[in-house]
Order: C-alpha cells, then structure tokens, then sequence
C-alpha cells in the first residue's frame, strides 16, 4: 500500500511475485516503481486512486497492462509498451479526478 498527501512519494518494490496492491495520491506526487518484480501472478490487480496530484507508475516490459480508468478531469498517458511476446498480465484499476496518471514501461 502506498499513501502519498501533500508529499513527495517514490516507492520501489522488490519481489519474486506480485499479487496486487493499492496507491493513492492526493495534492502530491507519487511514483511506483515495479521494475524489480520477477513475476506478475495470476489476477494481479493494482487499484491506484489519484485526486489533484501525479502518480507515476513504473512497469517492466514483460508485462501487459489492462486498465481500467474513471476519470473526472483529470488523465492517463501511457509511454512506451510491451515486450511482443509478453504474457503475464497486470489490472490496473485506475480513478483520476483532477489529477495525472503516467504509465511508463521500462
């Protein structure tokens, strides 16, 4: 779980797997880091909450991200994308009001 409000937040995880987890940044910036990750197990699902704030989130190439936005003024952008042949999947279930959500694969 990451909570960023009215901060500066940058956050990396490292693991052998990852089943889901939840950030949420309000009047701040957050950055999620999940370039460490080795495996994205089965139904892993990130729920991000962004409200007048940046959340930056960090992925590896050999993931596929399915995202699922409710938006209120406020953006996604993803830069970059998938390796072709990648298999594992992450949900992204994503609610931005007034705020930024930059997805970058690297």
């Amino acid at each position: 779980h990451m909570e960023c409000s009215f901060a500066e937040e940058n956050r990396r995880f490292v693991s052998d797997s990852f089943a889901g987890g939840d950030a949420e940044v309000s009047f701040g910036k957050g950055e999620l880091d999940l370039t460490n990750v080795k495996h994205f197990l089965g139904g892993a699902t990130l729920n991000t909450d962004v409200s007048f704030g940046t959340l930056e989130l960090i992925v590896p190439r050999f993931v596929r991200l399915s995202v699922k936005s409710d938006k209120s003024f406020g953006s996604i952008q993803t830069f970059g994308e998938p390796d072709l042949n990648a298999q594992e999947v992450l949900v992204v279930n994503a609610d931005v009001s007034f705020g930024s959500m930059n997805i970058r694969y690297r």
